[in-house]
């Protein structure tokens, strides 16, 4: 979808209230307008991708190292250069606060813009990968290979050791991850209210669809609008991001279309969604025909792109 017809549907999109809302043409100059912005970005490519590590793995083998990193595995050199190219995107967009899940993959993704715009990372644990048995597996590993503690060593340069937050309870099920989604939404909506400039949280494919849904419409019923909102979506690739734009007068907000950034040119991480016919609750909660409020039936499949 070109830029000319994606400006087009942010000029014509609804607001959870149903009231049109009046999204710049100049993208980055929202503050001026009275628009904040809030881009979700999906980490970049990530090691367990690829083949595992093996005997005859050389230092030069992209592979996955289960015992070494676990569910905590880092991006390649694929995802930092997504991860460079999704800073100089973001550099004008007058970002003033970015946030990052506790995984490496995620930190990693978040600090050529933390470097660029000379700005600390808030660590939350609310925007962590879904339904872990567990937190991030070494958060500061020091058995990385060279690149990664390189990185690890920056991330302590940025790291906001103002900001605070618990960690989520794990092992994460379908009801704790919904009940996470809730709060985190709610949450960060009083928190960006209340912080000028816009914002980049970094996190992994499934969290950035869920709380880029939860924050325009976590007070909603879910059947008005989230089979719409995951059917319209595009997959999400790895350094890719969806916009939530919000109104500051009245907090009405609306949710781009997924960017890629054309990020696909390297490495093995595709794009990522689950379509609402395979999985109704894989993004959020939804009524079954049985009651309650999780699909015993998904079957998420990777979509071709």
């Amino acid at each position: 979808m070109n830029t000319l017809w994606l400006l087009v549907l942010a000029a014509l999109a609804t607001s959870v209230s149903g009231a049109p809302i009046a999204v710049p043409s100049v993208i980055g100059a929202g503050e001026a307008f009275g628009i904040q912005y809030v881009y979700l970005v999906r980490h970049g490519d990530k090691s367990s991708s690829y083949p595992p590590c093996g005997p005859n793995s050389t230092a030069g083998d992209v592979c996955y190292d289960a015992e070494a990193t676990g569910n905590n595995c880092p991006i390649t050199p694929c995802g930092t250069a997504q991860a460079n190219k999704t800073a100089a995107f973001l550099a004008d967009k007058d970002i003033s606060h970015i946030m990052s899940s506790p995984f490496a993959r995620a930190m990693q993704t978040a600090l050529p813009l933390a470097k660029m715009m000379g700005l600390q990372i808030a660590i939350e644990p609310m925007l962590s990968e879904d339904r872990q048995s567990d937190g991030p597996f070494r958060a500061n590993n020091a058995n990385s290979l060279p690149y990664v503690l390189d990185e690890l060593e920056a991330l302590d340069n940025q790291w906001d050791r103002a900001y605070g937050a618990p960690p989520i309870p794990t092992p994460e099920t379908d009801s704790l991850f919904f009940a996470r989604l809730a709060k985190a939404s709610r949450q960060l909506r009083a928190r960006i209210a209340n912080q000028p400039g816009n914002h980049a949280l970094y996190s992994h494919a499934t969290t950035v669809f869920s709380i880029a849904y939860g924050l325009c419409h976590v007070d909603d019923n879910p059947k008005e609008f989230l089979e719409e909102y995951v059917n319209g979506q595009d997959p999400i690739g790895p350094g890719g991001f969806i916009r939530v734009a919000f109104e500051v007068s009245s907090g009405k907000c609306e949710i781009s279309q997924t960017n890629n950034l054309d990020n696909s040119y390297c490495g093995k991480t595709k794009p990522y969604y689950c379509r609402f016919a395979d999985c109704s609750t894989k993004y959020w909660p939804f009524p079954q025909a049985g009651g309650g409020n999780v699909d015993a039936n998904c079957n998420c499949k990777v979509v071709p792109v």
